[in-house]
């Protein structure tokens, strides 16, 4: 069932934490970072936020299966001055590529087809039964966008649960009349693949 090699489907750093038994890749012992790993961690990150203008970021690292190093940098927002790893930041689609790589584990150990329908996975989403995993990644699916507007308002602020996502988006009636009609296009068709 394995459709693409490791390297191709996922950053090093995805593939380098699975756990997969079939996986040549092994996760490093989980041990402390040494104060010169430390060091040259926060140097790495001082330097790409000054060369990119990037105002904030927060790391964490993971060895053995827990986190060993978490820090926060820079300075998130006008009203907030100093970073930290506990403070949440509107991720918005950069989630994307992490739950993409997640779904090509879970195909590459055989839990899941990236031709399962929707609906085997989260009964109720509007044409679930015919929309698959493989057009949800591709945007093809004909769903609306999750956040459609290019602005934050008052329910962005709120947290929900994944339920409340479906039930507010995943139920909409607006599944464009492709996906109804089954005429998804391909990735390399999309103006959004």
């Amino acid at each position: 069932m394995h459709r693409h090699p490791p390297s191709a489907s996922m950053s090093p750093c995805c593939f380098a934490c699975s756990r997969s038994p079939r996986s040549r890749f092994l996760p490093a012992i989980a041990q402390s970072l040494t104060p010169a790993e430390t060091s040259q961690i926060d140097t790495l990150v001082a330097g790409s936020l000054r060369d990119t203008g990037v105002p904030s970021a927060s790391i964490a690292i993971v060895r053995g299966g827990r986190i060993i190093f978490a820090k926060a940098y820079g300075k998130p927002s006008e009203t907030i001055a100093v970073a930290d790893p506990a403070l949440p930041y509107q991720i918005a689609s950069i989630s994307k590529q992490f739950t993409a790589a997640a779904i090509l584990l879970l195909e590459d150990e055989g839990w899941l087809s990236l031709d399962d329908t929707v609906a085997k996975y989260v009964p109720g989403v509007t044409g679930g039964d015919r929309i698959t995993i493989r057009q949800l990644l591709s945007h093809t699916s004909g769903l609306q966008d999750y956040w459609p507007q290019d602005y934050s308002f008052a329910a962005m602020a709120t947290p929900v649960t994944p339920q409340q996502i479906v039930d507010r988006w995943g139920r909409s009636r607006s599944i464009s009349s492709r996906a109804r009609s089954g005429n998804i296009p391909t990735p390399a068709m999309s103006s959004r693949a």
